[in-house]
């Protein structure tokens, strides 16, 4: 079994590492100083990078959940209506009275 040491020798390193990564290692080179405001500067970075690389996917999760929401808001009344006509016809009345003659019968 290798040791953690072999393991990160034998490991290639990437000649693009991206931006998030250096600046982390840049920030990872105060940690010997006690920085106080170290976490903060990472949490930032982090944030920063996570807020580029996700604000067009967000926006367009955000789009079409408005998309949808306006469907729902022209659509939802009709629905309603013919539930409400539904729930008027009887249908359901009827069929309970013809389960209930059904069940009557198997009880005899």
């Amino acid at each position: 079994m290798k040791t953690f040491q072999q393991f990160i020798k034998e490991t290639p390193k990437p000649d693009n590492v991206p931006s998030i990564i250096k600046s982390l290692k840049g920030l990872a080179t105060d940690i010997g100083t006690n920085n106080p405001d170290l976490p903060k500067q990472i949490k930032n970075t982090v944030m920063k990078t996570v807020a580029k690389k996700f604000a067009p996917t967000i926006q367009k999760g955000a789009q079409k959940m408005d998309q949808n929401l306006n469907k729902m808001a022209t659509d939802l009344p009709g629905a309603m209506n013919k539930f409400q006509d539904f729930l008027d016809s009887g249908k359901i009345q009827k069929g309970f009275n013809k389960m209930s003659s059904q069940m009557s019968k198997v009880g005899k």
